[in-house]
């Protein structure tokens, strides 16, 4: 960080308040048979195949997380690395930046 930005610890840790407007939460309640009032059934096929598409995805990225060499993807979260301007690692299959 640089010092040319000046932190008053007291003002950082001042008592105060984040307000926004409420967000709802399992507010979804209709029935199988409303849905399929309101939409088309290509639009809800479609909107099952989305829904299905972006849980195998989230299903890949854990499996990455997880399950460390997978299937000749190598993964390694060691820590924080830091590259700074004008300094170049030692190793490149060390630090990526």
């Amino acid at each position: 960080m640089p010092k040319s930005i000046n932190i008053n610890p007291a003002e950082l840790s001042a008592a105060g308040k984040i307000s926004f407007t409420d967000i709802p939460v399992n507010a979804y309640d209709k029935t199988v048979s409303q849905a399929r009032a309101e939409f088309a059934d290509a639009d809800l096929v479609r909107i099952y195949r989305d829904i299905t598409i972006l849980r195998e995805f989230e299903d890949m990225l854990n499996q990455i997380k997880t399950r460390r060499p997978m299937a000749a993807l190598k993964h390694h979260i060691r820590g924080r690395r830091i590259c700074r301007w004008g300094r170049r690692p030692q190793r490149l299959d060390r630090h990526i930046c």
